[in-house]
């Protein structure tokens, strides 16, 4: 009935990231060998977007076969001339790692895939790649050989292991830079345990992300990335403090340790804070707590346009640190406070908490309202809650009996709260 539909199907990308990343392996060979005629319009169009993963649920016995991954990555990239000429955004998660049948249950490296991958990837027409993603190939050649292309790549991102040596990583920043710039944007670096960054400095680079990374002196974040205007710092360990500076940021995100750090006098439009304000610190990883002393100094200096903190309700932290609180802010517009107000009591009974939990933060937010009214021309917004999941609460619940108050938090464990100047408490979103 409809005779040329078949001579005009374009798989869009989605369905080529179903084939290539979803399946199982087997699932996926199959498809593609029943599916010719997918094949031979992809040939003919090319992808857009390619991900290569280990493509099977992960087995805990140990007893999944680590070549089936690696000969279907191999297959994927085998026909680079046809389909994989045009591909803007490549993707190489697990293609070259197994896990280990030991009893230790641990992650090995396949070195004799390594160099098969490494081949592969090196015919790659780099020319037209924007984004690309390598996990667990950053200790091969693939770089070494790639640095030379004109390549328009705008974002990178790198994830390493702990197994990869500390001599490896100079190199890998110095490949990288040489092969990327002037065209890239982002750079990403996960799981890297790292003595120093040391490397040509990323001129072109504006936005660095680095996600689970333990940096033993921060001075070579400042050479590397001279130019950056956003830093996003991921549960990231600094060692040692270290005198530098940017002149200013468009968005921070880290923890106070971070900011302290960098040795850290620049003003930031956008600052997150992702450890908790509490009167003392409840873990010694730097990135979980944080103390009124701590977030007070950081905001001395940031004094952002918009803030994210998240607060533990449990202490009531006074009304001199929000006097100090509003004074250093005097550029602000937007206020976001999370309210962790169970956090070191998860069994307590809602009747119980709500009872201290409501007069505290009305107390609060009338408190900085007053403030900010009285020391800027532009009173902010005041927003509490995660951005993952916001509760507005209209006015006539708060006006409402602690009954039905009560009522409608039942499921809600963080609330989204607005404050105009005149203390109007509107929904979110909703115009004043």
């Amino acid at each position: 009935m409809y005779p040329a539909i078949g001579m005009h199907l374009i798989p869009n990308q989605d369905v080529l990231s179903m084939i290539v990343s979803y399946l199982s392996t087997w699932d996926a060979l199959r498809l593609s060998e029943t599916c010719r005629g997918i094949l031979c319009i992809a040939r003919n169009q090319a992808l857009s977007s390619v991900t290569l993963g280990a493509n099977r649920p992960f087995d805990p016995t140990g007893t999944d076969n680590p070549h089936e991954g690696q000969l279907f990555c191999l297959d994927v990239l085998a026909d680079v001339p046809g389909r994989l000429h045009r591909v803007r955004r490549l993707e190489v998660h697990t293609s070259i790692w197994r896990y280990s049948p030991a009893p230790q249950r641990e992650y090995v490296f396949m070195s004799e895939y390594s160099p098969a991958c490494s081949r592969t990837l090196l015919t790659f027409n780099t020319s037209c790649l924007t984004t690309l993603r390598l996990n667990d190939l950053a200790s091969t050649n693939v770089l070494d050989s790639m640095m030379m292309a004109a390549s328009p790549l705008q974002k990178l991102t790198i994830a390493g292991d702990d197994q990869i040596l500390y001599d490896k990583y100079d190199h890998i920043f110095h490949a990288v830079s040489n092969m990327c710039s002037p065209n890239l944007r982002t750079l990403e670096i996960q799981h890297m345990l790292d003595q120093s960054f040391r490397g040509s400095p990323f001129l072109s680079v504006h936005r660095v992300v680095l996600d689970e990374c333990s940096v033993h002196t921060p001075i070579g974040i400042y050479s590397l990335f001279p130019n950056v205007r956003d830093l996003i710092l991921l549960h990231t360990y600094f060692e040692a403090a270290e005198e530098g500076n940017w002149s200013d940021l468009n968005y921070f995100h880290g923890s106070t340790h971070n900011w302290i750090c960098l040795h850290m006098r620049c003003s930031v439009s956008r600052l997150e804070l992702e450890n908790t304000l509490s009167l003392y610190k409840v873990s010694r990883r730097p990135f979980d707590c944080s103390t009124p002393a701590e977030v007070l100094q950081v905001l001395q200096y940031a004094s952002p346009k918009s803030l994210y903190l998240c607060i533990d309700t449990n202490f009531d932290l006074g009304e001199q640190f929000w006097k100090r609180f509003v004074t250093s802010l005097p550029r602000l517009q937007c206020l976001e406070l999370a309210l962790d107000y169970v956090a070191l009591d998860l069994e307590t009974p809602e009747s119980e908490w709500l009872g201290d939990f409501m007069p505290w933060t009305m107390n609060m937010f009338f408190l900085f309202c007053r403030h900010c009214k009285s020391s800027t021309s532009t009173s902010p917004s005041l927003y509490t809650g995660r951005t993952t999941k916001h509760h507005a609460i209209p006015f006539t619940a708060l006006q409402a009996s602690e009954v039905s108050f009560r009522a409608y938090l039942r499921n809600t464990k963080y609330l989204s709260i607005a404050i105009d100047s005149d203390f109007r408490i509107r929904r979110q979103g909703e115009r004043s």
